[in-house]
């Protein structure tokens, strides 16, 4: 009959309950099982593991109860049945401890232990239900499913709470929008996390603040302070670099696994203070983004694994030709408008009428914005399809299709949205971006995404991230 062609297995992905510790869940486990240690981190890699079968749902949820008292998240999944043959061979491949004599399965009670062992101990098959094959290559878009009206509803409470709360408010307000995008932005069906503590930001936020404003004070009556405190903040800048991309990696996660900084305050000492200095006296800024671009991708992990950017000096020399190609056509054809619409900038401004030098600015000011946007367009999608689609996480590598027209159109029209509605399109533009950046970013897989491992990882200050919120130091990728 069809009932005996199926079962019922418990799948794990090593996850673990909210507020659990991953390390004490490991322990409890192992403990219980009483199998070896080892045995235990290969459940713990996040791959999707059948790690039990049960003839019957019921029996497969009364034993996911045991391991979920561990701090376990498993799923109850139904399965095709396996011949008992290649079952006896697959157990006495992985079984850790020996089968003890099967005891009823109950559920437990609210104050019974957790037995030393599930009934004939665990059971690992390193299976992936409904997954391509392994050594198949695949391309997965990433996807974003925000709305506009959503985000508009988050940013309007955020803004009122922050001013009526005197700026208090800011950090939630910090959290809840990261969490927004980030939850609404998924690869392979799964959608980011971002874990930080808006308690936490409060705090980092709060202590720049104090610094900054007790350093204004005393620049006010001992004006070399302005000196020492240029100094000081370009000393300091190496470390709130670090310490800022610390924090986004380490409360941001995929799939229970976080990423994570492990650059060095030398290495950033190089590529943001040492590099710009000596390549602002000898104009090579690729040299600046070839250093900063490998700073901030090759010192960043996903788990345990390694990103890996594969971008050359030449690609960003190529970069730097083009924006100064279209400087040049730029100024030229400004130089040529210039003149034709009547404006005379030769003439000094205290011989000009007032109305003639509001008429000059209404139309320069114009013509600077357009140049400056036309500019960082071409800018932002080359630095992206270098930083970005030029990075690979082991096996993978990232793929993006960011094109200067499109891009260009998009953020025309954010900006005239913003600006002829006050304000109020802003949180319709930050959606259109990220749907933007989702609709033209991929990854291409080879194998599967279930084989990273996730690192032990000690908490990270917010003090960093928020000096460079504070000092709009735009430093992610």
């Amino acid at each position: 009959m069809e009932t005996n062609q199926r079962e019922y297995a418990l799948v794990f992905q090593g996850q673990v309950t909210e507020g659990q510790d991953v390390e004490e869940v490991k322990a409890r486990f192992t403990e219980s099982m009483r199998c070896d240690p080892a045995k235990t981190e290969t459940l713990f890699t996040g791959r999707r593991l059948l790690i039990k079968r049960f003839p019957t749902k019921e029996a497969a949820e009364q034993g996911a109860l045991w391991l979920r008292q561990l701090g376990m998240v498993l799923e109850v999944i139904a399965v095709e049945k396996k011949e008992d043959t290649q079952a006896a061979s697959a157990l006495e491949q992985t079984r850790v401890s020996p089968p003890p004599p099967e005891p009823p399965l109950v559920p437990p009670s609210a104050t019974e232990e957790p037995p030393a062992t599930l009934p004939h101990g665990p059971e690992i098959w390193d299976e992936t239900p409904s997954r391509p094959q392994a050594d198949a290559e695949r391309r997965l878009p990433f996807v974003f499913n925000g709305q506009g009206s959503e985000f508009f509803k988050i940013w309007i409470v955020n803004m009122l709470l922050s001013i009526i709360t005197l700026g208090i408010w800011s950090a939630w307000a910090k959290v809840r929008t990261k969490r927004y995008f980030y939850g609404n932005t998924s690869l392979d069906g799964s959608g980011f996390e971002y874990l930080a503590d808006p308690v936490k930001i409060l705090k980092g936020r709060l202590l720049v603040f104090g610094v900054f404003a007790a350093f204004s004070l005393i620049t006010k009556f001992y004006p070399l302070f302005n000196l020492i405190g240029g100094l000081l903040f370009l000393l300091l800048t190496p470390w709130i670099v670090r310490q800022s991309l610390r924090f986004q990696r380490h409360y941001t996660a995929w799939r229970g696994v976080r990423f994570a900084f492990v650059g060095t305050l030398g290495d950033a000492s190089r590529a943001f203070v040492l590099w710009p200095t000596l390549t602002v006296l000898l104009f090579f800024l690729p040299a600046i983004w070839h250093r900063q671009t490998h700073y901030l991708i090759d010192h960043s992990c996903y788990g345990s694994t390694r990103l890996v950017n594969r971008s050359t000096i030449g690609n960003f020399f190529v970069v730097f030709g083009l924006l100064a190609l279209l400087a040049l056509l730029l100024s030229t054809v400004t130089a040529i408008m210039i003149p034709l619409i009547g404006l005379d900038l030769m003439t000094p401004s205290y011989r000009s009428q007032p109305g003639e030098i509001i008429s000059a600015w209404l139309v320069i000011l114009p013509l600077m914005t357009l140049v400056w946007i036309i500019m960082a367009a071409l800018y932002k999608v080359r630095m992206v399809n270098l930083r970005l689609g030029k990075t690979e996480i082991g096996p993978h590598r990232i793929v993006t299709r960011y094109t200067f027209g499109s891009y260009l159109w998009l953020v025309l029209t954010n900006t005239l949205g913003v600006m002829l509605s006050l304000g109020m399109f802003y949180p319709f533009a930050k959606v259109r971006a990220a749907r933007y950046a989702a609709e033209r970013t991929e990854m291409v897989i080879q194998g599967d995404l279930d084989h990273f491992v996730a690192s032990h990882q000690a908490e990270v200050s917010a003090l960093g991230g928020e000096a460079a919120d504070f000092f709009d130091m735009d430093i992610g990728f």
